[in-house]
């Protein structure tokens, strides 16, 4: 799990940074993924209740994926 939230952490701080992740991303949306980044970096055995806080980054980085995939596709005119 650890290497799988910080993978996903340094994308999430990726994300941050560019500003796209989906689809470009607001600054609001830019600081929470910075946060989830956090969530996800921090160290498992840095104090007791780090592993909860790294579990909510994974829970909150994936809601994070699925919202802006949702949010893309709705923009996205429909073929015919």
């Amino acid at each position: 799990m650890t290497v799988v939230a910080t993978t996903g952490g340094v994308w999430f701080g990726s994300a941050a940074i560019g500003g796209f992740l989906v689809q470009p991303l607001s600054g609001v949306t830019r600081l929470a993924a910075a946060a989830v980044a956090v969530l996800m970096i921090l160290p498992v055995n840095a104090f007791d209740g780090a592993p909860w806080l790294v579990l909510a980054g994974v829970v909150s980085g994936g809601l994070m994926v699925a919202r802006e995939t949702r949010r893309a596709a709705r923009s996205r005119p429909l073929k015919a």
